[in-house]
């Protein structure tokens, strides 16, 4: 369902896995009812829930909640709340839209269901206003939701309206989970970094340079939440700024393109992408950016997703 068009009565409700999905999430599988669970109960108190929409397309939540909007029987919009891959939920578009994330409905891997409910009256937030609300709901969920993970073995389901269809063009990053559709297909078909290239100039993207990498330093090495490394070549030196995404990327020394945009490494040979835990040293590979997708709010998303947001000193570039 497009989200600029969309005009059904009833509500989106954003479904997704928050937490570490790459180790905890590996290990303890969702059984596939998790996902109802947290619609029924938002049900319960009064969410009338006619869409899906991802929390976010990066990693595993695109396709979770496709998955998940299936199993209920319901369109999933094309759109998330965070335009790529995000750690912390007050990142994500309700914080800075005027939109509540609460009640939200958290369920864990054993069926365990608790609902994080919002503020009963005016004096429990004291800058009322709809932006400062959201903002405020946005932090107290991510607090919540980090405790809640701790104790129940590293993931747990979250799922919250986003509010009614014909006013969600106005939260969501609209148009993503067609675009990421598409870039999985050249992916997948790309033999050569000249296969590549047509997509990323229809895209407005670009290579910012390849060869081996050089150099690494890990986050959390020294207590330091970025990390970083080096990709060297008989071209300029590239260095890409890392924590759970790639963040920003310096050409010889000149910042070249930085977070909301989307930097990916891939795999010189396979052309598949990396994570961050994945990079090795003296791996071939080549570091692309694409601009981002963007909703309506844009100096808002650039503001909590640019590089001020992950604690680095510098300004957003986008390619």
């Amino acid at each position: 369902m497009d989200p600029l068009t969309a005009t059904a009565h009833g509500q989106a409700v954003a479904l997704g896995i928050a937490g570490a999905a790459d180790g905890p999430l590996s290990e303890q599988l969702p059984s596939g009812a998790e996902f109802p669970a947290a619609v029924e109960r938002l049900a319960s108190l009064g969410v009338d829930a006619q869409a899906v929409v991802p929390l976010e397309v990066g990693g595993f939540n695109g396709l979770a909640a496709v998955a998940a909007a299936a199993q209920l029987s319901l369109p999933v919009l094309d759109a998330d709340l965070s335009g790529r891959a995000l750690p912390w939920l007050d990142q994500f578009s309700p914080a800075y839209s005027g939109v509540s994330m609460l009640p939200a409905v958290l369920v864990d891997a054993h069926g365990r269901t608790m609902v994080v409910g919002g503020a009963t009256h005016a004096a429990a937030v004291p800058d009322t206003t709809a932006e400062a609300g959201s903002a405020a709901d946005g932090r107290y969920l991510e607090e919540i939701v980090r405790a809640v993970v701790r104790a129940t073995g590293g993931w747990v389901v979250v799922s919250f309206s986003v509010g009614t269809l014909s006013e969600v063009a106005d939260v969501v990053v609209p148009h993503v989970l067609l675009r990421a559709s598409r870039w999985g297909r050249v992916l997948a078909a790309a033999q050569s970094l000249s296969g590549l290239q047509p997509y990323l100039d229809a895209e407005g993207g670009r290579v910012l340079g390849d060869g081996h990498v050089s150099a690494i330093h890990r986050p959390g090495v020294d207590g330091g939440r970025t990390g970083w490394f080096t990709v060297s070549a008989s071209g300029p030196l590239l260095r890409v700024d890392m924590q759970n995404e790639f963040l920003a990327v310096a050409i010889d020394g000149s910042m070249a393109c930085t977070t909301p945009a989307v930097i990916g490494v891939l795999d010189a040979r396979t052309f598949l992408p990396l994570r961050a835990d994945q990079i090795r040293l003296a791996a071939d590979v080549v570091v692309i950016a694409l601009p981002p997708s963007l909703p309506r709010r844009r100096d808002a998303y650039v503001e909590r997703t640019g590089p001020a947001s992950f604690g680095l000193d510098f300004e957003a570039v986008l390619p």
